[in-house]
């Protein structure tokens, strides 16, 4: 189970999210009472710049580690990394967690703009970080920061049907972008290539003793 904290201090705020099953119940007491504050993350945009890491923090992030610190100033926010977050077996070069980052980022533009804080991300003057600047504008109603709050993992178990073609076509249309590239496999014997070298590593991973002992403190 999941809990994200928002801290906010005087003057320039330091908004953290972070996770933890001890956490989440010292805080929330029972699973009903979880369901009601994990329903809560999910609450429709509102303009103040609380919901806005909110919505950043429903980012897809590397094994649910959620290893970012907010930072707001001004008419700025500050992604950087929470490196007490870092899994350094599975990711000894940070390759995720900053991958991690650009996730939450994606997710601050969308919501910062739905809200009228229309800017620009660029990189901290350290390098280490993402600075969006902005400027105070029109709420703009924006189909894709109304998904954000919809987006979620699952782990059924597929029904063996070939994705539509329709929806192959609307993906490499949204992938057709500066710096994105895509690759569909849609041919079966690749794709028992790939299931296979998945299972290889997964395999691999679960034989490892150090992996098992840093996956365990993530459950």
């Amino acid at each position: 189970m999941n809990r994200r904290t928002m801290l906010v201090g005087a003057g320039a705020a330091l908004v953290a999210a972070g996770t933890g099953v001890a956490g989440w119940r010292s805080a929330v007491g029972s699973m009903a009472q979880y369901e009601v504050f994990a329903a809560g993350l999910r609450d429709r945009l509102t303009p103040d710049l609380g919901a806005i890491v909110r919505y950043a923090t429903l980012a897809a992030n590397s094994h649910n580690t959620q290893p970012w610190r907010f930072q707001l100033e001004g008419q700025a926010i500050e992604i950087r990394p929470d490196l007490q977050r870092r899994t350094p077996v599975v990711d000894p070069d940070d390759h995720h967690l900053y991958v991690s980052l650009g996730c939450a980022a994606a997710n601050l533009m969308l919501a910062a703009a739905a809200t009228g804080r229309t800017g620009e991300a660029s990189l901290t003057a350290d390098g280490n970080g993402i600075r969006y600047d902005y400027l105070m504008g029109e709420a703009k109603a924006d189909p894709l920061a109304d998904a954000i709050p919809k987006r979620q993992s699952t782990r059924a178990e597929y029904d063996g049907r070939a994705t539509p073609a329709a929806d192959l076509v609307e993906l490499e249309r949204a992938a057709a972008i500066p710096g994105v590239s895509l690759a569909l496999v849609t041919d079966q014997g690749r794709m028992k290539q790939v299931r296979d070298l998945v299972l290889a590593g997964n395999e691999d991973q679960m034989n490892d003793p150090a992996f098992m002992h840093e996956l365990k403190q993530w459950i």
